[in-house]
Order: C-alpha cells, then structure tokens, then sequence
C-alpha cells in the first residue's frame, strides 16, 4: 500500500499521477487522505486495473478518504461498520 495526504485528490491528481508513474511499481493499493471531494465533486482520478472507493466528509469541506484497489482484489464495502461522518 502506498498512502497520500491529498489536501485535494483533484487539485494534486496530475502531481500524484506524476510520483505513481515514475515509481515503475504497482501497489495494491492507493490510500489517500485528505481528498476534499464530496458527492457532486467530478472524479478525475481513474487508474486502469484499479477500483476507487471513497468516504466523503458530508457536513464540511475537507477532509474525506479515498482508496485505488487493485481490481484483482474482491472488496465488500461494509456500510454495517461504517463511521457516520
């Protein structure tokens, strides 16, 4: 797994997608913090072979959390342990 703290997944994207691309490795997984989207935010972040899930600060801007699983993996979203926001 490899972590980022964001402080907005859309605004660094491009930056991101730079450091991921000049790694030359895959990870599994993606972690990022920090992301500052919500619901009716656009998704720029698309990485072929991975599946985005996010968690999305509701009552404020910032904040949130995000992954890039690798499609490989079967995830189960579990909403039954989910903090509320």
């Amino acid at each position: 797994m490899l972590h980022f703290n964001s402080r907005s997944l859309n605004k660094n994207y491009d930056a991101i997608n730079q450091f991921i691309d000049q790694l030359n490795l895959k990870f599994s997984v993606y972690g990022f913090s920090e992301t500052w989207i919500y619901d009716k935010t656009p998704l720029l972040f698309d990485m072929d072979g991975y599946n985005f899930y996010h968690n999305d600060r509701k009552d404020r801007k910032g904040g949130g959390v995000a992954l890039l699983v690798n499609d490989l993996f079967e995830v189960k979203v579990r909403n039954d342990i989910h903090l509320p926001n």
